[in-house]
């Protein structure tokens, strides 16, 4: 396995890899919208901050993320960068607001942080039964 910097002749197979992750992702969960095709990616390659993974010549992973920002999550103090998974158009609901949840009112959520657990365990997209499996795998071959 070689982990390389991302470059631009990456952007291609990268976008077909997130594609089909995608797609599998969308046979589970069924609310997902229907993609034709994943965010330009040329950006990422540009910025230098970016790695794909290959096996034996093919593209088997990448992580891309934007650059470095200050006051990240709210914070005064803290720099971060953030990794994108998808964009998706989240158009605002006339009838809901949107707030931070207050302490007192944590556990009204707890059914549904249980239940996208539950999703998270099951999801082809963040299965971490298959990455166990690869490691392994890579560690049993040498």
């Amino acid at each position: 396995m070689d982990i390389i910097n991302f470059e631009k002749q990456h952007v291609k197979e990268a976008a077909a890899l997130a594609f089909a992750s995608y797609c599998d992702e969308r046979q589970v969960v069924k609310e997902l919208p229907q993609v034709y095709d994943v965010p330009d990616l040329n950006g990422f390659a540009e910025n230098g901050l970016g790695v794909a993974t290959f096996e034996d010549e093919k593209m088997i992973g990448f992580l891309c993320c934007c650059a470095p920002f200050e006051n990240a999550f709210r914070a005064t103090d803290v720099r971060g960068i953030f990794s994108p998974m998808e964009l998706i158009e989240c158009k605002p609901c006339a009838d809901y607001a949107f707030a931070e949840l207050p302490k007192a009112e944590c556990s009204f959520v707890y059914p549904l942080y249980l239940a996208l657990y539950r999703h998270y365990c099951k999801s082809p997209f963040f299965n971490l039964s298959a990455y166990y499996r690869c490691i392994l795998s890579a560690g049993a071959q040498g």
